[in-house]
């Protein structure tokens, strides 16, 4: 009998992966190929790819894993000739990060580029541009959302990372463009709409992508099992009218999509002709309904095993039918905190399936922005080998021992130098550092980093510390918090902060393409292999429990401080945006009170 196998295929920031899988979500070959990011040089917060180029970047990644994979033991174990070990892959899913695409009557994405008009190349706008954050302010302060806010299952579906502030971004300063929009998808979903060669409004968009980037509302009571909905009841009609989307609300929200399918189901005929000659696959091969990146970590190691520790036992048998006491943290670039829940409100993954998602906009970009930039960073090339976090992590050690986070004490960061995603939905804030001296020695370097490593753990205990407080009954505390992506396994330290900032055991799992994973599970599942919820938990890797530093108490007076950074913040913006002097005045006094008492 034919080995039965699964590509997943993840479109990241920065590159295309794909993992070539087995039933068990053994991998037998990963690829990857770059994916450029254009900058506007005149406003940085214009950021933007190229669709073409992505999907070439997959093509050229999937192949490459293909052809790698017939070189294995398993394919050997299929019995057939390697020409033919193309007909042993029997699924396909995609995931991406949440960008967005605008796409003409003829399914053809726009530019959406205001420095290189017309510039095919420039079609994407991606997750981290934040061109929408005027859109952003004027939609925290509108009076006309807040009295429609019960229709807005997504309370921060108006920041500057989400779909809509975009589209207002382009209705206001593309016009043109805006008004000869057909189609508005996410990335993760234009990938799937190019495999199966869909070409008109008939396409179903995921649940995935609608509710978690969308704001839209599901009933999971009323979704067929296997195909597309419509989607028509889901749409909160008044908030998108109240944001200035009211044109999308007079269209029946046709350009938003009118059908709706759960991820794990088969798309259309699956792999269109097309498709499938330019990843070397069977027409038909199944295709499934897509996930968002993050959505895809969280279904490629909620079910990971740890063990059965004291520690982690509960959390086990609590999420053996569900993703109920677990939350997965998926690291990279961003970093994105999924908290299991058995029904929605929030982001929907599958049947009694559900994640509270949050997250931070900048991670793996803010340590090396901190460290990169520093002085001292050349004298790291004395520490061995490796990259240089490797370098700096063993230097740390050297220099803190076992409880390295106290080389913090006196500097403190606030990582939040992209805006806070979560849980404020903030785009306005920004990093700051206090404690800094003229020392540029390597010493220096080493504060501010672990400085930089404890604010963005003390940043997921503020996530989980606002679900508790605003006390959303629907999204229980987790009792395991299973890290997974880039970050989390080249980087121990940052773990362990995380271990000793929140109160409960933190895993990392041990696949390093674990989103990559949780899309060949989506494969797995839309070629009827086995239910979602089923292929998650045999496809799943292991993680091991990491150890903390003993430093708990610490962070606990860390934390008061993080918050601190945060609450003066804002009193500097309420100062410096005060219509008259007279407030500034008063605060003036009451602080030159404080300080000279």
């Amino acid at each position: 009998m034919a080995t039965d196998l699964f590509l997943g295929i993840d479109v990241g920031s920065q590159s295309a992966r794909t993992v070539l899988v087995d039933v068990r979500g053994k991998v037998l070959s990963t690829a990857e190929r770059a994916v450029s990011v254009f900058v506007d040089p005149s406003n940085p917060n214009i950021v933007e790819q190229s669709s073409a180029e992505i999907w070439q970047a997959c093509v050229e990644a999937a192949t490459s894993a293909i052809s790698s994979a017939q070189q294995s033991p398993q394919c050997a174990a299929t019995g057939r000739p390697a020409g033919d070990f193309r007909e042993c892959v029997r699924g396909v899913g995609f995931t991406s990060t949440c960008s967005t695409l605008v796409l003409d009557a003829d399914c053809h994405p726009q530019c959406v580029s205001p420095a290189a008009a017309g510039n095919p190349h420039h079609d994407v706008i991606m997750w981290m541009d934040h061109r929408g954050e005027k859109q952003a302010a004027a939609a925290r302060h509108s009076s006309k959302l807040r009295e429609v806010s019960a229709d807005a299952p997504d309370p921060f579906w108006l920041t500057a990372e989400r779909h809509a502030c975009k589209l207002l971004w382009l209705k206001e300063n593309m016009p043109d463009v805006y008004a000869a929009t057909a189609h508005v998808l996410d990335l993760s979903d234009w990938l799937v709409m190019k495999a199966t060669g869909a070409s008109d409004s008939s396409f179903p968009r995921s649940l995935c992508a609608l509710t978690a980037k969308f704001n839209y509302r599901h009933d999971d009571n009323r979704a067929g099992v296997n195909t597309a909905i419509a989607a028509a009841q889901g749409w909160p009609r008044s908030a998108y009218a109240a944001a200035g989307l009211e044109d999308h609300v007079a269209d029946d929200f046709q350009r938003l999509g009118q059908l709706v399918q759960r991820p794990g189901t088969a798309v259309g005929q699956g792999l269109c002709a097309e498709a499938a000659r330019a990843f070397g696959l069977v027409p038909g091969t199944a295709v499934s309904a897509s996930l968002i990146d993050a959505h895809a970590g969280a279904l490629g190691v909620l079910g990971v095993s740890v063990g059965k520790s004291t520690a982690t036992a509960a959390a086990e048998e609590q999420s053996s039918e569900g993703f109920c006491g677990r939350a997965a943290l998926i690291c990279g670039t961003s970093t994105c905190l999924m908290v299991g829940k058995a029904s929605g409100p929030g982001c929907y993954i599958m049947p009694a399936g559900w994640v509270h998602e949050s997250g931070q906009s900048a991670v793996g970009d803010l340590l090396h922005h901190i460290v990169s930039r520093h002085a001292a960073v050349g004298q790291l090339d004395e520490y061995g080998d490796g990259d240089v976090f490797t370098r700096l992590n063993r230097y740390v050690l050297q220099l803190g021992g076992d409880q390295w986070p106290l080389l913090a004490a006196d500097v403190h960061v606030l990582p939040d130098f992209r805006g806070n995603r979560a849980p404020l939905g903030d785009d306005s804030i920004r990093g700051m550092i206090s404690g800094l001296s003229l020392d540029s020695g390597l010493e220096s370097l080493a504060r501010v980093y672990v400085a930089t490593l404890i604010g963005l753990a003390l940043g997921v205990r503020f996530i989980f510390d606002s679900i508790a407080r605003r006390d959303e009954a629907d999204t229980a505390l987790p009792e395991l918090l299973i890290a997974c992506g880039g970050v989390a396994l080249k980087n121990e330290l940052y773990l362990q902060a995380h271990t000793d900032a929140v109160s409960m055991p933190v895993a990392v799992a041990s696949e390093k393409e674990s989103v990559a994973l949780g899309a060949a599970m989506l494969g797995a599942a839309a070629s009827g292999t086995a239910s979602l919820s089923e292929c998650m938990k045999r496809m799943a890797p292991r993680a091991r429990l990491v150890r903390g530093c003993g430093c708990r108490d610490f962070f606990t007076r860390k934390y008061a401080v993080y918050l601190g950074l945060l609450s003066e913040q804002r009193k500097c913006q309420r100062l410096m945006q005060a219509s008259e002097t007279g407030v500034c005045a008063a605060a003036t006094e009451t602080l030159l009170e404080n300080l000279l008492s």
